[in-house]
């Protein structure tokens, strides 16, 4: 039974605090670990297997559903976090390997903590409230996005890597107490994991929005390492700029998604599902614009257009499963949503490594936006076609 916008005005605080204070932990991680990993082989190799150690975890949970391992609350499983951060501060903080082998701890935790708040947040709110609380969530993560990168570029330049960590364990250990208190049991089990996989899979295969949406979602996230990959290689070799440019680069992603969020979502609430697909070719044409910079100001640029479209995705999808998808099978619905983007995403981390190897890395970024625009306009195109046939409402 769903209570009114969330539990109260203290709990919303303190998840919604906690979901910004999160993903800037997580995100000032990721760009801790592709740059020092960078500085420490000199190989987009060496980078994407980092990506996949960070990305892997995800297919398994999307498998087995978020209820799966260690702690089944939130502040549990982020506390695991905080540990795994600590120790890796002590004994791995100058070894590529170690830190790979930390991405896949920290990795498996994050990808159970993520499909858990979406819907906790879904299950506890009203129908006619779960776009403005889609948007509020959208607008927290985007926070932490923007604030994790530009942080990861400071810390790197002012702090040795140990201290580094030490730095992000606070930063978990910060969250824990916010989410201490929200919920004794906040992973929703089935009964049997493959039987709630297999009812996920049939619930989205049924649902026509869902299906085009997440079939039009794993193409472009197959194409989403050209950017995880090729941003990086242009920063330190075309652009000539250090750490701090890369944060910089990668916080402006995040002030645009924020942007857009304050600005372009409330817009279009009401028409979400169409809106996806036009934010898709909005990316797709900021990767595009990126990759023919040639010079850091106008990568900026780029960088910040290329980011508006990426709020309107998150808040379609998760407002379309807040309200066509059983609660019980919500946390599902968002794990198996991660596996189709992780699942590709190892697929294209392959073929863009090797692309790398051919082409130019602004020839790889700037393809791929191509690519993701035209995917875009034919996912428009197919629910375009849907709607007139089965007079599905926009």
């Amino acid at each position: 039974m769903r209570s009114s916008f969330l539990w109260n005005r203290k709990h919303l605080r303190s998840l919604f605090s906690g979901i910004a204070l999160y993903y800037l932990a997580e995100n000032l991680w990721r760009t801790v670990l592709l740059w020092r990993v960078l500085t420490l082989t000199h190989s987009s190799i060496w980078m994407g297997v980092a990506v996949l150690a960070d990305t892997a975890p995800t297919i398994v949970v999307g498998v087995l559903g978020p209820h799966r391992g260690f702690g089944k609350t939130l502040s549990s499983v982020v506390g695991m976090q905080a540990v795994a951060m600590a120790l890796g501060a002590l004994v791995i903080s100058h070894n590529a390997a170690g830190l790979i082998i930390l991405a896949v701890v920290n990795g498996w935790g994050g990808a159970r903590v993520v499909p858990a708040t979406q819907a906790l947040l879904m299950r506890t709110t009203a129908n006619h409230d779960l776009g403005r609380a889609s948007a509020t969530f959208e607008l927290a993560t985007r926070v932490g996005i923007l604030a994790g990168p530009a942080l990861g570029g400071v810390v790197l330049t002012a702090l040795p890597m140990a201290w580094v960590l030490w730095s992000l364990t606070g930063l978990f250990l910060l969250t824990l107490v916010l989410w201490r208190r929200l919920m004794e049991q906040t992973f929703v089990a089935p009964s049997s994991s493959m039987r709630g996989f297999r009812d996920a899979v049939k619930l989205v295969a049924r649902d026509a929005f869902l299906i085009t949406a997440l079939t039009i979602r794993g193409l472009t996230n197959l194409l989403w390492p050209a950017f995880t990959l090729a941003v990086p290689l242009l920063v330190l070799h075309v652009w000539e700029q250090g750490a701090a440019g890369y944060g910089i680069l990668r916080s402006l992603w995040g002030l645009g998604t924020i942007v857009s969020t304050l600005w372009m979502v409330p817009m279009f609430l009401r028409r979400l599902q169409k809106m996806y697909f036009v934010s898709w070719m909005v990316t797709g044409a900021g990767f595009l614009m990126m990759g023919l910079s040639p010079g850091f100001g106008m990568a900026i640029g780029a960088d910040i257009f290329g980011a508006l479209g990426g709020p309107l995705v998150h808040v379609a999808l998760d407002t379309h499963i807040g309200v066509h998808v059983d609660p019980s099978l919500q946390g599902r619905i968002f794990a198996f949503q991660q596996l189709v983007m992780s699942l590709v995403s190892v697929i294209g981390l392959g073929l863009v490594s090797a692309a790398l190897q051919v082409f130019h890395p602004w020839q790889v970024l700037s393809g791929a936006g191509f690519c993701i625009v035209i995917f875009a306009i034919a996912g428009l195109a197919r629910w375009g076609r849907m709607q007139h046939l089965v007079g599905i409402p926009d």
